[in-house]
């Protein structure tokens, strides 16, 4: 564990980061400076996650070495990737953090945690399809707005949990929406004959998946519509996306 936290902490540049945080004591409230270490917090814990359950084969020099430039170039770019509600919420943190007197900068990185985390995927996608980490970046924010995924994690996050077991199951749920998103994201970038427009190829790939696509939304409407189905709700929906990124393999 101790040597998966290390590797997040410094592909992420954490370090670095924290201390700029700290750097605006008595500029900024208190408060923010709170808020913005918690969604870095955050961001490290889950990659700190993904690095546990990776078999990369490289020493741990090698793995900061190999992600840090790659997930400094997407952050570099996020605003530009990022699509739909979260582009929007990035946005709208960055106004809030810039608001209270943070640098540009450090709000830009801050602000773009929650959507970040999803670079480590996204540079393994890379690798496997050979294609540049923005261009995959691009299909899968892409995908993700299309389907309303970033939505649907937010739903996730707010489940109301009683026991550790609950819990465990609430982050569970988070690390397989993200998985199926990386899973669909590959399929689109496969699409054989397909635009190198991303928004059109997307296009493309839902229309040749059209009735799990409709399925896919029927479910969303259910949970938009205020279904107290809880974590069982949330089950079905991890199935049912799971059908859709796998669609491609069953054919």
């Amino acid at each position: 564990i101790a040597r998966a936290y290390v590797v997040a902490r410094d592909a992420f540049n954490l370090t670095d980061l924290w201390a700029q945080i700290e750097a605006l004591d008595n500029q900024v409230p208190s408060r923010v400076q709170y808020s913005m270490m918690l969604d870095l917090m955050r961001m490290i814990r889950r990659a700190t996650r993904w690095f546990l359950r990776q078999h990369l084969g490289l020493s741990t020099q090698d793995t900061i070495e190999y992600f840090g430039p790659r997930l400094a170039q997407l952050q570099e770019s996020i605003g530009e990737l990022l699509s739909g509600e979260e582009q929007v919420a990035w946005r709208k943190r960055c106004d809030e953090l810039q608001a209270a007197g943070v640098p540009e900068a450090l709000t830009a990185t801050v602000a773009a945690a929650p959507s970040l985390y999803a670079g480590l995927g996204i540079i393994q996608a890379a690798r496997i399809t050979n294609e540049k980490p923005q261009r995959v970046a691009e299909v899968f924010y892409e995908i993700g707005s299309r389907l309303e995924l970033p939505w649907m994690i937010q739903q996730v996050t707010h489940l109301e949990v009683r026991d550790s077991w609950q819990a465990q199951a609430r982050e569970t749920f988070r690390d397989d929406i993200d998985r199926q998103q990386l899973a669909l994201t590959t399929s689109v970038l496969k699409l054989e004959a397909g635009s190198r427009d991303t928004q059109e190829r997307v296009a493309q790939w839902l229309e040749q998946h059209a009735e799990l696509h409709r399925r896919w939304c029927r479910l969303i409407d259910e949970v938009r519509g205020g279904s107290e189905g809880g974590f069982a709700l949330f089950a079905v929906a991890v199935r049912e996306l799971v059908d859709l990124a796998e669609s491609d393999s069953k054919a």
